[in-house]
């Protein structure tokens, strides 16, 4: 324990022995001394100066030893001692040490690290996910050179273990490769780099010392070195990708890392996704804008945008140039004249990526629908449920049309209450093609009602739908039936009647008819009640039940009889 204390005593003596020896910030008093701002580095030559009246030798090392003779030496010519310092590392702080050989009083001199470089690139600054998008946006707006067609260069600095975003784009140089000419950050241009593509290089630039007098003092003001050299490659221009209108489906069939456009100045990121690739339907906001990296390092796969969302139009348009043209900012293809619009200009590229600037574009052309078909009459589909007891849902859709194709789909209400906002690119839409005069069963176990429309073609939208009113299978009687085995006077009649339906809410009407047979057979009726009992009164007629409900749903079932004594 003794010689641990004594250990740590001469530690301390020898600690404050070298600090007096050292001094603090490398300014001191006393004479012999070589002052502080008689040092100055030059980072851009990588050279350090020292200026001196007295000494004819200046010695300097980055490692001290009270031996000077292990000290590098430079010799003193026109009061001034220039040496290279482009060996000193550059990860790291370095501390000089130096002396002259009539000023002999050690001095230090930090030589600052580097500090570190980073880019980015950026397809747009739209994008919601770029950290300071807002002050990025306003330091652009001084480089004309650089669009929403071009990118952008996002550059950080990493100091001291933290990254902050480096906005001072006056401050950057770059070069093509690793043997260009270092430029200012002004002089480049995008669009001359997308032709064959190349590798550019970026540091921010070197601060040399500088002295300043204020206030009849002198001091020096620190330089910095370059930064560290920051790489980004940047692809030629990438051929236009693949994408297509599903006419029918209503919706932009789409690739992930793709975006679109309605006038070739504001770009989209289009679809939507989880990052997962769970999700392949969605819907496009205007708003919306997300990480086009990510997107492209995801799993590639089609996805089908909502037409409407993407046209930014109210869901159930008529695609007529009366309509579109009065919506938003379109750019249109035209006749063979010029004059005549004929349908909208959809643009779609590939994004932008830290590596690659936009792609060729791909142009697509969405067609107006005939104004006379941009929507069917009223009531050429109807629906029927079947008759049946054990209800499951099913009914019969009828196209009443002679001539007229139509497409239809039960919506449930649960999906959408509003019947005039149904999207109908959503999935959960299911569309049915019925020919004229034909029939086809569904099943809906909730209530819904149908929507139907002109089909479309390979070339062309479907018109704008129709809707029905709401059918409800808890509301609707599907089934009636008397339940009995004989009719005979005294029998006591009941009913059975589709499972979907609440018996405590229904009316029950029995009736009679005294002759079948006739062209218009006289129901009339006997008595209301769940059950009846047959009396004298019903000999020789026949019997049915009739159902009703505060739904204005209505049952009768078939007759039975005739009534025996």
């Amino acid at each position: 324990m003794r010689k641990n204390i004594l250990k740590r005593a001469l530690s301390v003596l020898a600690l404050l022995a070298f600090s007096v020896f050292l001094p603090i910030g490398g300014e001191v008093s006393n004479a012999g001394t070589i002052e502080s701002t008689d040092v100055l580095v030059d980072y851009n030559y990588q050279t350090l100066t020292v200026n001196t009246d007295e000494d004819k030798i200046i010695y300097y090392t980055d490692v001290y030893s009270e031996d000077y003779t292990k000290w590098y030496t430079c010799e003193v010519v026109d009061k001034k001692a220039v040496f290279d310092i482009s060996w000193v590392k550059s990860s790291v702080t370095v501390r000089l040490y130096l002396r002259g050989d009539v000023n002999e009083t050690v001095i230090n001199k930090d030589i600052t690290w580097q500090e570190n470089l980073a880019v980015t690139f950026a397809g747009s600054l739209r994008a919601t996910d770029i950290t300071e998008a807002k002050e990025w946006k306003a330091v652009y707006a001084a480089y004309p050179n650089f669009d929403e067609s071009t990118g952008y260069f996002l550059f950080t600095l990493k100091a001291k273990g933290r990254a902050t975003s480096y906005f001072d784009l006056a401050n950057i140089e770059w070069r093509k490769g690793d043997a260009g000419t270092w430029r200012s950050f002004s002089e480049l241009n995008p669009k001359e780099m997308y032709i064959k593509g190349i590798t550019l290089n970026f540091r921010v630039k070197a601060t040399n010392d500088a002295l300043v007098t204020k206030n009849g003092a002198t001091s020096i003001n620190d330089g910095t070195r370059t930064s560290s050299i920051a790489k980004i490659t940047m692809a030629k221009l990438a051929n236009a990708p693949q994408a297509k209108v599903d006419f029918s489906g209503m919706t932009l069939d789409i690739r992930n890392g793709l975006e679109y456009s309605l006038n070739k100045s504001e770009w989209i990121l289009c679809p939507l996704y989880s990052k997962n690739g769970n999700v392949d339907t969605m819907f496009v906001t205007d708003s919306y804008r997300t990480d086009a990296i990510s997107l492209i390092r995801s799993t590639v796969r089609v996805t089908r945008a909502g037409l409407y969302e993407v046209l930014n139009l109210p869901l159930n348009t008529r695609f007529t140039y009366a309509a579109v043209s009065a919506a938003g900012n379109y750019n249109y293809y035209y006749d063979e004249a010029g004059t005549t619009p004929l349908g909208i200009t959809l643009y779609v590229r590939t994004a932008s990526t830290e590596k690659k600037a936009a792609s060729k574009i791909r142009e697509i052309e969405i067609p107006f629908v005939d104004a006379s078909r941009s929507i069917p009459a009223a009531d050429k589909v109807s629906a029927e449920f079947l008759s049946t007891m054990s209800f499951a849902g099913s009914c019969i859709v009828k196209n009443e049309s002679d001539d007229e194709t139509y497409q239809f789909a039960a919506v449930p209400l649960s999906l959408y209450a509003d019947k005039t906002k149904v999207d109908v690119s959503d999935r959960a839409v299911k569309w049915i093609t019925l020919k004229p005069g034909k029939t086809t069963k569904i099943t809906q176990n909730d209530d819904f009602y149908i929507i139907y429309r002109y089909p479309g073609t390979t070339e062309s939208l479907p018109s704008s739908y129709v809707y029905t009113e709401t059918f409800s299978p808890e509301h609707t009687i599907t089934f009636a039936k008397i339940n009995a085995t004989n009719f005979k006077v005294g029998t006591k009649l009941a009913y059975t009647t589709s499972t979907n339906i609440n018996t405590e809410e229904l009316t029950v009407t029995w009736q009679k008819c005294e002759d079948v047979t006739a062209d218009q057979p006289v129901w009339t009726n006997i008595t209301t009640g769940q059950t009846y009992t047959l009396t004298d009164a019903e000999l020789n007629c026949h019997i049915r039940v009739v159902l009703t409900n505060s739904y204005g749903s209505k049952k009768t079932s078939e007759d039975v009889g005739p009534v025996v004594q």
